[in-house]
């Protein structure tokens, strides 16, 4: 076990490296954010001097092993624009990113789950197509506009709940249904089809010629063995929420780390969009080996051939 851990450890590390180390290298190609910061009437050697003081007069390798070895510290740097400590920045946009992130989850998982399951029971019959229906449109509908038509729907027409901002839970609620329409469909998709496959079985048959309940056939058997695929899934999505949060906290003014994102994009900020794809690839990498590790949890043969088949 030890050994699968110090595996999937390793790969985490050099996935998150390498996404740091393309960023890096793309990042510089958008342009010298020097010609921002430097105010207007700036003479040449204004622009040299904090260039030099930035350090983008040095070869992109030498910018690059001191971008490295100040990670190794946990220095993230000073954002260029605000001239706040990356970290302080950090720090006060990720509990709100999280906050989105666990409503969207949570939403997804609550309802998609049992929805995929109860189209697989009830297959071919009238819920299934209902069902199936509502999760086609959620997953054909895109992000922002969902958000739209909440807005327009709850905020403007009917005045139920707050179009923008983050002063109240209310505030959190069309955020995390607009976050999480897609992934539920998802969730509802990989469900059915692992109950589906599951439900063709020999020891669901045998089960059922016993006479043991369907219900208990469910939350003892095919729960379990489901799982592996839902569980794939789940760490997937985390990434794709934490992208699609850019899109979110845009559209409803949420002041997480994708709001700050695309303002320090606009700016050429290096060190704030550095860390934000930092903090993007620790926590993908981290929720796959998480994943990794419930796999032998749910299936212990796992463990011995290295990975999920």
């Amino acid at each position: 076990m030890s050994r699968f851990i110090l595996k999937r450890c390793w790969q985490a590390f050099i996935a998150a490296l390498g996404a740091l180390t393309l960023l890096f290298f793309v990042q510089r190609l958008t342009g010298d954010p020097t010609l921002l910061l430097v105010p207007e009437g700036a003479t040449a050697e204004d622009i040299a001097m904090l260039r030099a003081s930035l350090g983008f007069d040095q070869p992109l390798l030498v910018q690059y092993l001191r971008y490295l070895k100040d990670l190794g510290t946990f220095n993230l740097g000073m954002s260029y624009v605000q001239g706040v400590p990356v970290w302080d920045i950090l720090l006060s946009r990720i509990p709100y990113t999280l906050q989105l992130t666990a409503g969207a989850m949570l939403l997804s998982l609550g309802l998609g789950l049992p929805i995929g399951v109860l189209m697989a029971l009830q297959r071919g019959t009238l819920p299934e197509r209902f069902f199936q229906a509502v999760v086609f449109t959620g997953q054909s509908m895109p992000t922002f506009f969902s958000g739209i038509l909440m807005i327009l729907l709850f905020a403007v027409h009917l005045r139920w709940l707050p179009a923008s901002g983050s002063d109240s839970g209310a505030s959190l609620v069309m955020p995390s249904i607009a976050l999480g329409l897609l992934t539920l469909a998802t969730f509802a998709r990989v469900a059915r089809t692992a109950v589906l496959d599951e439900l063709g079985k020999d020891y669901v048959r045998t089960a059922r010629a016993k006479g043991v309940p369907l219900g208990r056939i469910v939350w003892r058997h095919l729960a379990r063995n489901s799982a592996i695929p839902v569980i794939t899934v789940a760490a997937l999505e985390i990434s794709h929420l934490l992208a699609g949060a850019v899109i979110v906290e845009t559209l409803f003014a949420w002041p997480g780390l994708g709001q700050v994102a695309v303002q320090a994009i606009e700016a050429r900020d290096f060190p704030i969009v550095q860390a934000v794809v930092l903090f993007g690839a620790v926590a993908s990498v981290g929720c796959n080996l998480i994943a990794d590790l419930l796999y032998g949890v749910v299936d212990p043969r796992i463990r011995h051939t290295g990975g999920a088949q």
